[in-house]
């Protein structure tokens, strides 16, 4: 499934943010140049240059756009859940519906740890991961404080355990679709084998 211009609207900038998106995750930050992503979008650089200063600017944005698509993800699926249990399956869906419904920004943010980004940049995506895992510690943390995640695991240890599993799924799913990785019975087993076998919440 595409991101589509229905999902972000239809004005100039969606429309370039998309494209940029898509033309960074397949060619690589530098080696797309403004005019490609013009030629690509349909406008001008006038144009492009009335919304961003220059491609680090637009690249700068286009992570902090990608954040926030996230940020509204948790909002529909954790935050709007009570019970400790609701809000960790939240979590897992979460991750389907970022990889379901924005996959080129996801496939954006693969090639990000992999080709040569300005060191600014380059500390704003570490910052963003750093940030990733501290909410999920966190999150763990407060199932220790409520007894809903066993006192004796690590918790480190957990987070680590818990974002790799999903960062493998989501290489996995944007490089081999038709394994169907994200699926919503793949989604269902693996909260209920963190459910049942490591935080030990049989129901």
């Amino acid at each position: 499934m595409k991101d589509s211009l229905e999902q972000f609207g239809q004005d100039t900038k969606s429309r370039i943010f998309l494209t940029a998106a898509e033309l960074f995750s397949t060619h690589g930050y530098e080696r797309v140049s403004i005019r490609q992503i013009c030629e690509a979008v349909g406008v001008g650089k006038p144009t492009l240059y009335y919304y961003f200063k220059d491609k680090e600017t637009l690249l700068e944005e286009l992570i902090d756009f990608s954040r926030q698509l996230g940020e509204k993800l948790l909002e529909e699926f954790v935050e709007s859940q009570t019970q400790y249990l609701e809000r960790f399956y939240g979590i897992i869906k979460t991750q389907q519906a970022f990889v379901k419904r924005y996959p080129n920004f996801v496939r954006f943010f693969i090639v990000l740890n992999i080709f040569s980004l300005p060191e600014r940049i380059r500390q704003k995506v570490v910052a963003i991961q750093q940030e990733r895992f501290n909410f999920v510690r966190t999150f763990f943390l407060q199932g220790q404080e409520q007894g809903m995640v066993p006192a004796e695991l690590d918790v480190d240890l957990l987070t680590t355990s818990f974002l790799g599993t999903v960062n493998l799924m989501i290489v996995l799913e944007i490089f081999h679709p038709e394994w169907q990785v994200f699926s919503d019975k793949k989604m269902q087993d693996l909260f209920n084998l963190w459910k049942d076998r490591i935080l030990n919440q049989n129901s």
